[in-house]
């Protein structure tokens, strides 16, 4: 990727003093990263997390004014952090169009801006937000921190720019960049988005050659955890450079563990050691066409001697015991460790009425598998929602803990145990790592719906991006 595609898109908006400011960069000094997976954090201020590079403040890895440019060489970053940023840069534009130029091919950025169309905002101003572009509106809760965290130039804290999603997303073209708005509506405080160069679907970095080409000695898979959860939450626990993978997993086949496994695993592993949660992976039988027993190693099978049988599911410090009992026997190079959660069941409730079993052999009958059949059909003809109206109606049970705290609770609810598994789970990984030896890697077999389209969960759901992407971390260290 060279500077002069990175600039190709917007060119006819770059302003005189946008042009200086490209000058002056071009004759700075690049800093090479070595080649290796970087995070980089714009205006990091005193957040700790990937290289920082800020102008003011102390704990910045690298000092430099953004609206300047970046001093990285091209094609160097992994992932961008640009939180609260743009709104006090005198160039954003600029900017974005130096994230597009410093990210890989399969780099992406995540970009957080206070949202002008936000409606007590929206209520406060009396003109349209658009038009106050080129105007400088001062933060005063901005001021007031930046003379509590003494700043030599509270200025800098003030909002040159407002906002809004749409705003956003047309710099982003501009700036030759594929964008994924988390949220984009008036109800909503902040914008989140996630960035990445123009055409990187194409690019996006596969996670069954991440799998097989990087030298990983402990994989840790979580089960159907979603990347943007993932995203928010892991700088609480580890620190390490992380990127959304393309899971192998796809709608015609399923999105399931086994799925995951006969996309990912195609040959025999003599030095991979797997600790499976779910009996999808077990070592004594095939289930949807995969046999584990034959592909690793061993298998221990958690799922039948750590089962608890009041939540039906593998707890997390169960695996994280049983992943120190294995290190004792040291039967292999390299160790795939497979926790059940975030997926249901939700362990900061109370335990489901609808639980789950461990019964093997009851997977290879003809009634499950045809009322798996009939099960997806219906929730694709009907949608989740329709689907559980139908059982209700019919005065049948909740089919799983998912649609137990659907219906008891409803949404927001159910992702905020949704949240609470996985935050449970990031606990129990951060206590274990640290006793790992070699590299460690997260990761998961695919995602979770939690309403987008109107589906929840993961299994006969049409394709969707948060259920076949999922995120990658290389754990530098854990906290």
């Amino acid at each position: 990727m060279s500077r002069e595609r990175a600039t190709e898109a917007g060119d006819s908006v770059v302003s005189q003093e946008e042009t200086g400011a490209r000058e002056r960069y071009s004759r700075a000094e690049l800093i090479d990263l070595g080649g290796k997976p970087v995070t980089l954090n714009l205006g990091c201020g005193t957040d700790s997390r990937g290289i920082g590079v800020d102008l003011n403040y102390e704990t910045a890895d690298i000092s430099a004014d953004l609206n300047e440019g970046l001093p990285i060489e091209d094609d160097a970053v992994d992932r961008v952090i640009a939180e609260h940023v743009l709104e006090h840069l005198e160039n954003p534009s600029f900017v974005l169009r130096e994230i597009h130029r410093v990210l890989r091919p399969d780099g992406e950025a995540t970009i957080e801006v206070p949202n002008a169309g936000w409606l007590p905002v929206r209520l406060y101003l009396t003109q349209d937000p658009h038009r106050f572009w080129e105007h400088k509106i001062p933060d005063r809760a901005g001021h007031w921190l930046a003379r509590r965290l003494g700043n030599r130039d509270p200025d800098r804290t003030a909002h040159l720019t407002l906002w809004t999603p749409r705003l956003l997303a047309d710099h982003l073209e501009r700036a030759g960049m594929d964008y994924e708005f988390h949220d984009r509506d008036h109800l909503v405080r902040n914008t989140r988005v996630s960035a990445r160069p123009a055409g990187r679907d194409s690019a996006l970095a596969d996670q069954t050659t991440l799998i097989h080409e990087r030298d990983w000695e402990t994989l840790i898979v979580l089960d159907s955890c979603r990347y943007d959860y993932f995203e928010a939450l892991y700088p609480e626990y580890f620190e390490g450079v992380l990127r959304r993978v393309r899971s192998p997993v796809d709608p015609e086949n399923g999105y399931a563990t086994s799925t995951w496994c006969n996309g990912t695993f195609t040959e025999r592993y003599d030095d991979i050691t797997y600790l499976s949660t779910t009996l999808r992976i077990n070592s004594r039988m095939a289930i949807d066409g995969f046999h584990a027993g034959e592909r690793f190693d061993t298998v221990v099978d958690l799922w039948e001697s750590g089962w608890n049988e009041a939540y039906g599911t593998v707890l997390p410090e169960t695996v994280a015991d049983a992943v120190r009992s294995e290190r004792e026997r040291d039967r292999t190079e390299r160790t795939i460790v497979h926790y059940s959660q975030p997926h249901f069941p939700y362990l900061s409730r109370d335990p489901p009425a609808a639980v789950k079993d461990n019964d093997l052999e009851k997977r290879t009958t003809r009634t499950f598998r045809a009322r798996a059949v009939v099960g997806s059909k219906v929730r694709h003809a009907l949608g989740d929602g329709g689907s559980r109206k139908l059982l209700e109606t019919l005065g049948m049970g909740p089919l799983n803990p998912m649609d137990e705290i659907l219906r008891n609770y409803g949404p927001a609810t159910m992702e905020e145990a949704y949240r609470e598994n996985l935050e449970g789970v990031l606990e129990s990984v951060a206590s274990l790592v640290a006793e790992l030896p070699g590299k460690t890697v997260i990761t998961a077999d695919h995602g979770e719906l939690l309403g987008e389209n109107g589906y929840y969960g993961h299994s006969y759901v049409p394709d969707h991006e948060t259920v076949s992407t999922v995120p990658w971390l290389e754990l530098t260290d854990a906290k």
